[in-house]
Order: C-alpha cells, then sequence, then structure tokens
C-alpha cells in the first residue's frame, strides 16, 4: 500500500472451505465469528454481538467456558468470561424491567472494569434478553453484527469483506440453483442477505462476493438485494 498507506480492515470467508471445528463458512453463527476473528486484528470490536451470542449459547445449555476461547480472539476472551459471567447468574429465561436494570448495572461492572470505550446499548439488550435462542436470537445475530459494524465504521474509513464461491452454498452436484427447491434455496443464505441488508455501505463498509453465478438475491421475500443494489464488474458482484 505504499510507505504512507493506511491499513484497511479486511475479512474473508470460503464458502467453499470444509468445515472444521469452529469453522463452519456456510453456518450463521460460525461465519460470523469467522469474520469477527478476523477483524480483531484492527482492534474492531462486536459488543452486540458478543452479548447475543453468549445469551444464545447460555439459554441452550452450552458449556460456556469451554466455548469462549474457541470463538473469541485471544486478546477478547478475558472480557467475553467476564460477559459470561455476568449472564450465566441471570434468569434469561424470564423478562422485566427489574431484569433489564440487572443486565445494565452487571454490564456497566464489566465494561467499566475492563476500562471500554464501546459498549452495548441498553435497548439492545432488553431485545436480545426476550428472544428464544433458536431460531428468533440465532437469526438476529447478522443484523446486530452489521449494527456493530456500522459502529467501528466510524473509526475506519474503509471495512472490507470478502466472500468467495458462494455458489457452495448449493452444493457441488448442483449445476444451477435454481433447480433446488424454493424454500430451500431462500433459506441457505438468508444469513448472508441479513448482514449485507443491514451494513451501512454509505459508511465506507465494502462487501465484493465472488460466484459462478449471479446470486437470485432481488426475487426473495425476505431480506432481498435489488439488482440496482449489485454492481457487476468484470465477473465482481459488490453490493454498493
Amino acid at each position: 500500500m505504499g510507505e504512507h498507506g493506511e491499513q484497511v480492515p479486511v475479512a474473508r470467508i470460503d464458502f467453499g472451505a470444509r468445515p472444521g471445528g469452529e469453522n463452519r463458512p456456510q453456518e450463521a453463527f460460525s461465519a460470523l465469528f469467522m469474520i469477527k476473528r478476523q477483524l480483531a486484528r484492527y482492534r474492531i470490536t462486536t459488543p452486540r454481538f458478543d452479548f447475543a451470542a453468549i445469551t444464545y449459547l447460555h439459554k441452550l445449555g452450552f458449556d460456556i467456558a469451554h466455548r469462549v476461547p474457541e470463538l473469541f480472539p485471544r486478546r477478547e476472551t478475558g472480557i467475553a468470561l467476564d460477559l459470561a459471567d455476568a449472564v450465566m447468574t441471570l434468569p434469561v429465561l424470564r423478562v422485566g424491567q427489574q431484569l433489564f436494570q440487572l443486565v445494565n448495572s452487571r454490564m456497566d461492572e464489566v465494561f467499566t472494569r475492563r476500562r471500554m470505550q464501546r459498549r452495548m446499548p441498553q435497548e439492545d439488550a432488553e431485545q436480545i434478553l426476550t428472544l428464544v435462542p433458536e431460531p428468533d436470537l440465532l437469526h438476529e445475530l447478522p443484523r446486530l453484527f452489521a449494527k456493530d459494524l456500522n459502529d467501528a465504521a466510524e473509526e475506519h474509513a474503509r471495512i472490507v469483506l470478502l466472500f468467495d464461491t458462494h455458489e457452495a452454498f448449493f452444493g457441488e452436484a448442483i449445476g444451477d440453483a435454481d433447480s433446488l427447491i424454493h424454500a430451500d434455496k431462500l433459506m441457505r443464505d438468508e444469513w448472508l442477505r441479513c448482514l449485507l441488508s443491514h451494513l451501512d455501505l454509505g459508511a465506507g463498509i465494502v462487501a465484493i462476493l465472488a460466484g459462478r453465478t449471479r446470486p437470485p438475491w432481488s426475487t426473495t421475500p425476505v431480506f432481498p438485494i435489488p439488482e440496482r443494489r449489485l454492481d457487476v464488474t468484470e465477473g465482481v458482484y459488490r453490493r454498493d
């Protein structure tokens, strides 16, 4: 980039890569963490997504202390475990104003102790706690992740997201995605469309998608992306 160039935060996912461990590029929960770990190198944090992911794991009964080191970047593990400690002592299956006030107090303690400048808004915490883990909270993760990136864009002129081998969502044996049952086709990359639909691309976030076929996103009833929003340049699809 030259001697005086500024490093641009970038994350890349290859949807055709072989799944392994916590790296499952076609699954929303795992894929978002894959992006998060790459952007963490540029000190980009995702407080809404972190709280939602920990709440999701807790409500499903996962061993959070075991999962956090596998999912979170090393420099964020301590903060994530503090959040987990705060969440695990909450009666998350109940909602109400007292619970929300308790959450706010616990979050204040964590963020003050860790001297973090960015914290999660209370309204987001309240919404997250009211959702059942599957499917509602799981479906919200891409939107919450996008909101965190929109906030991070205030501190970075560019944030680049690279998505490769989009056709892998439909399987190597499927030459034409249109041959899939319509509902199945729409669900396979719904989380990706949700993420892209909620990114503030005008703030400097650039999303580039590579695939063998043009994504049929304009006709999807959930999180459609109009053709006018797809910039096709020499075989490269980029969301403007």
